[in-house]
């Protein structure tokens, strides 16, 4: 299993708790970056995670489910 395939596995388990779409909340951000004047690189290096990161409530919600992970398949 590589780092992608977990990666993936994580941000559906956050979907799906959280009711949210990941994909179109950094669709979302990166649209506002542009009408905010931001370079091309940054807005292109926003990602998933970045917009986890930005919202408490998901940032709360995926380090559970990491945590879980963890006890799950590294114990």
């Amino acid at each position: 299993m590589t780092y992608q395939d977990v990666y993936s596995t994580l941000y559906d388990q956050l979907e799906r708790r959280a009711k949210c779409r990941l994909s179109v909340r950094v669709d979302n951000q990166r649209k506002r970056m542009a009408l905010d004047g931001a370079t091309k690189t940054k807005i292109e290096s926003y990602r998933t995670l970045d917009a986890i990161e930005d919202d408490q409530r998901l940032k709360e919600i995926f380090s559970t489910i990491v945590k879980e992970y963890a006890i799950r398949y590294v114990a």
